[in-house]
């Protein structure tokens, strides 16, 4: 049996949030694509923005996350 490459686009980071606005990538996300969690719950697309064909995060309020 032979292997290769994972057929999946399923992309993690893990980031320290210090600033309000992150770049992702240096390609575009796919739009609807992505998923904020903190722990094992999912952050509200209320909570921030996200540019996706410029691969940018825009966190809104407190970089607080309780």
């Amino acid at each position: 049996m032979g292997y290769g490459q994972e057929l999946t686009n399923l992309r993690t980071l893990k980031l320290m949030v210090s600033k309000d606005t992150i770049i992702l990538d240096s390609l575009s996300v796919i739009p609807g694509s992505f998923v904020l969690m903190k722990g094992e719950s999912i952050v509200p697309s209320s909570d921030y923005f996200l540019d996706e064909f410029a691969s940018k995060f825009f966190w809104k309020g407190s970089l607080v996350i309780h």
